[in-house]
């Protein structure tokens, strides 16, 4: 389980995740990065994720979020939607062989001058795991 709490002032944007990775043979590490900084032009934002912690490939997700966002000048919706559907072409497979049912990234930012707090998730009912 992941805990992250994000909050957007007027002035400054905040976000708290925990450190641990858990795997699914119930092994664990506690130095995961779990939430990133982004700067997309006009918006500026923390992003932060629950549910897969790396990819089929050893991939910390926070480091693959950055290389996917990286050099692009998309606006953060753009980047969220981007994130959510290469995720799903390239880690659902990962997603579904270790029965992660939900992959949800939060997003505290400023677009254009003013805070705001976004988010986006995949989730699965637990029969589409069957088999």
């Amino acid at each position: 389980m992941t805990l992250a709490i994000a909050l957007a002032g007027s002035r400054s944007i905040w976000m708290l995740t925990d450190r641990r990775l858990t795997f699914a043979d119930g092994s664990f590490r506690d130095d995961a990065i779990k939430c990133v900084g982004v700067d997309l032009g006009s918006s500026r934002a923390l992003l932060g994720y629950a549910g897969l912690g790396v990819t089929g490939a050893g991939t910390e997700f926070s480091i693959w979020v950055s290389n996917v966002l990286r050099g692009q000048r998309i606006t953060l919706d753009q980047a969220m939607v981007c994130l959510m559907v290469t995720m799903l072409r390239s880690v659902h497979p990962h997603l579904i062989k270790e029965r992660v049912r939900s992959q949800v990234l939060l997003a505290p930012q400023f677009e254009n001058g003013l805070p705001q707090i976004d988010g986006v998730d995949r989730v699965e009912s637990p029969e589409s795991h069957a088999g």
